[in-house]
């Protein structure tokens, strides 16, 4: 099924031994109380920073270079969630989604035109893409159980997401031009994408195949699959680097959650924070704030 690889060793982050990474930001929610608010952690000076403070609960967001935004998901407007763009030169928020049916999880395309999104519109969730040009969604999905967690490919021409019609969920590729579903994930598992590689060549998922959820590759060439994490440390939501050399994930160990980087040409996995807060849905970000 899939090659395991030695235990991988976990340090602690010394700032002096990471120079490398200090032009480095993850961008990530934090929950205080019961509200959750989006912050950014600087890598090299071990800071955070809050950026669009709200009394509310922001999730899941994702950073576009090329539209200089970051879009994310809220409770901000009602009792459910939409999808929210935060234009960072003009640092205004514009909300995209207005309907009482959770919209979620949302992607960019690499052009910064386009946002893939889950939504239970339908009664079930299903996978959208919305056209930021003229506001257009487009129904990709339409099959019985839970369809979402969209990624986009880097050349904007598939998407990958999850579909929990059985038992589990599998990993499935959906090519946009031919609309042809492709399973790539269907172990009897918790399997969950996470991203696609900057190269195209891979796919980033975690599993609780081995009793603990951990980071695996699946290379599309190949369809073969590498274990990258193999430590008592659950982890969950990951992302790529913008050259796809680092992973930023959510490591939980014991009752706490903090962010952890993986260096895939080192082998080195670091715990970058250590605090007793819930964190969700890091990914790397570059900008001035």
């Amino acid at each position: 099924m899939y090659r395991k690889l030695p235990l991988l060793i976990i340090v602690s982050l010394i700032i002096s031994h990471l120079t490398s990474l200090r032009a480095q930001q993850i961008l990530f929610s934090e929950k205080t109380g019961e509200i959750w608010n989006l912050k950014v952690f600087d890598v090299g000076k071990n800071e955070y920073d809050e950026i669009a403070p709200s009394a509310s609960r922001d999730f899941q967001a994702r950073y576009s270079e090329v539209a200089n935004a970051i879009a994310f998901d809220s409770y901000r407007d009602a009792e459910t969630r939409n999808l929210f763009i935060l234009h960072l030169s003009k640092n205004e928020i514009s909300q995209v989604t207005d309907l009482d049916t959770r919209d979620g999880h949302p992607s960019w395309s690499s052009d910064g035109k386009k946002i893939a999104f889950q939504s239970g519109r339908t009664g079930d969730f299903e996978v959208y893409i919305l056209d930021l040009s003229n506001n257009d969604v487009i129904q990709v999905t339409d099959s019985k159980g839970f369809d979402g967690i969209p990624v986009f490919s880097p050349d904007n021409s598939k998407l990958a997401f999850n579909s929990s019609g059985g038992e589990s969920p599998d990993v499935k590729v959906y090519d946009i031009n031919t609309k042809k579903v492709q399973t790539v994930i269907d172990w009897p598992s918790y399997d969950f994408i996470q991203d696609w590689s900057p190269d195209g060549e891979k796919l980033l998922f975690y599993s609780d195949s081995s009793g603990v959820n951990q980071l695996y590759e699946y290379y599309l060439n190949s369809k073969k699959v590498k274990q990258i994490t193999n430590v008592e440390i659950n982890f969950t939501h990951a992302h790529y680097d913008f050259e796809g050399d680092k992973i930023v994930s959510i490591g939980t160990n014991k009752s706490s959650t903090n962010l952890y980087l993986i260096d895939l040409k080192k082998g080195l996995v670091s715990k970058l924070t250590d605090t007793e807060t819930e964190k969700r849905y890091p990914s790397f970000i570059s900008f001035d704030h």
